[in-house]
């Protein structure tokens, strides 16, 4: 197992295992006898504190001594000394030898401690020598107290690799440097302050000397001396800044384009109003021309005629709604703010209320799970709702009890979320056609629309990186 086998008295003495009462045992460890056949016949084993294998006395060997080498605790060994004749030692000769003894285990103590130390010193020499950082050992000179140069003791390799410059060992950094002490007066007081307090201290700084920027490790081997440990990041800095000069360029010219679409957005609103105002005129006009007509003729006309001014009224009112419309899918390319995090739930429910306000006289049974939460424009996404709900609802009018529901759920790394009725419903083959723009998909008695609505909606949701569909079958009811 790679374990000494520490036997017999020798073992005895090299661990330690001593009884000094026993007359064949010093106070200092040691073991002997002139006479091992007597010692042997008067003894035990356990008197021994060991099984000897009395190989000494085999070999003719009468006189024994056994001298422990040792240093305090370390222990080294010992030293035997056989003699075939009796009466070889006596007291006096075993101290002497303990003496010499421990003499020889200083000796020994040493010369391991000075080869440790060399292969010590020629590992770290290796280490320091070959090291990809710089390395320069240093002596703070101060004046008043405060650091005002410092010596070069020592370099390694790449110090002068990194740095350039050669033969600096027993030369000041201001000679080597000049000017270092008005360029890098911070770098020196850290350097100074290290030497002091024996805090290490990390940095990045740059050395106009050298025209280079390098991240530094500074320590204290001694007091007033300081280890530099360094590495040159100038290609990292520099990169750096072409990325922070970069940036700015990109903000500038995002800040540029933001302005330009503000611009335009400002004068597409302006239109826009000014397209809804001239629209709703005659809008306006008619259908009060028709409430007028209704009011002072309205017991004048027969069945047919009441019949016609309900188709007029809501056919204007019809067109006011393709003009909300169209004028809500001009606004989905705007700029818009920052997507925030939306509340699907209390948004829908706000929502739907809206939508039921003229439809006060219908049974409708809304069912809103809890949603999942969104990041998106907050505006969009309302219009996005109103325009499903209120499709929901208006299409599930001729249902004695409508049935709506809204809910969401996670599909991979996707949220979806639908709008369910049962109302008329669609013929599943326009399925991929409903988000079109003035699509005529339906004849008037299965529905009413002008597809307007469903194309915002698919707007809105490409907006922001999605996408829509719908299922469903005539006269049983839609999903989108």
């Amino acid at each position: 197992a790679g374990d000494p086998v520490l036997d017999c008295m020798c073992g005895n003495v090299i661990r330690g295992r001593f009884d000094p009462a026993k007359p064949f045992f010093t106070p200092q460890g040691s073991f002997w006898t002139s006479c091992t056949t007597q010692l042997l016949a008067a003894t035990t084993d356990a008197d021994r504190q060991a099984h000897t294998r009395n190989r000494c006395l085999g070999e003719g060997y009468e006189s024994v001594a056994l001298i422990p080498l040792r240093v305090g605790e370390q222990r080294f060994g010992l030293l035997q000394l056989n003699a075939r004749r009796k009466g070889a030692f006596s007291p006096e000769v075993i101290a002497i030898w303990e003496r010499l003894g421990g003499h020889l285990a200083v000796a020994l103590g040493k010369f391991r401690g000075d080869e440790a130390l060399r292969e010590s010193e020629a590992r770290f020499r290796s280490l320091f020598e070959n090291m990809l950082e710089g390395f320069a050992y240093c002596r703070i000179l101060r004046e008043q107290g405060r650091p005002r140069d410092f010596i070069y003791l020592h370099v390694n390799n790449a110090f002068e690799s990194l740095t350039g410059l050669k033969n600096v060992a027993g030369r000041r950094v201001s000679e080597v440097i000049p000017g270092f002490q008005d360029t890098n007066a911070e770098l020196l007081e850290i350097c100074g302050r290290v030497a002091a307090t024996g805090q290490p201290e990390k940095l990045e700084t740059y050395v106009q000397g050298l025209k280079m920027w390098f991240a530094i490790s500074v320590y204290r081997p001694a007091p007033e001396h300081f280890v530099a440990v360094f590495d040159v990041i100038s290609a990292r800095k520099e990169a750096e800044e072409r990325v922070r000069q970069l940036n700015l360029e990109l903000e500038e010219r995002v800040g540029q384009r933001t302005a330009q679409l503000e611009a335009a957005n400002q004068e597409l609103e302006a239109f826009a109003y000014s397209v809804s105002h001239d629209l709703r005129a005659p809008l306006r006009a008619v259908d009060g021309f028709t409430r007028i007509l209704v009011d002072d003729y309205g017991s004048r006309l027969d069945a047919e005629g009441l019949r016609l001014t309900d188709v007029i009224r809501r056919q204007a009112a019809r067109m006011g709604k393709l003009i909300d419309d169209l004028l809500a899918f001009s606004r989905v390319g705007r700029v818009e703010a920052q997507p925030a995090e939306i509340d699907m739930t209390s948004l829908a429910q706000s929502v739907f209320e809206e939508c039921v306000e003229g439809a006060k006289d219908r049974k409708i049974r809304f069912k809103l799970d809890p949603l999942l939460p969104i990041r998106g424009d907050p505006s969009l996404i309302r219009q996005l709702l109103a325009n499903l709900l209120a499709n929901a609802v208006k299409y599930t009018g001729p249902r004695p009890e409508a049935e709506i529901e809204l809910g969401s759920r996670v599909e991979g790394n996707q949220n979806v979320y639908w709008v369910k009725d049962n109302g008329v419903g669609f013929n599943p083959k326009y399925a991929g056609k409903l988000f079109g723009i003035f699509q005529r998909l339906h004849s008037d008695e299965e529905f009413e629309g002008t597809g307007v609505g469903l194309a915002l909606v698919r707007r809105i949701v490409g907006r922001h990186g999605g996408r829509a569909w719908a299922e469903g079958k005539l006269h049983e009811g839609a999903v989108f």
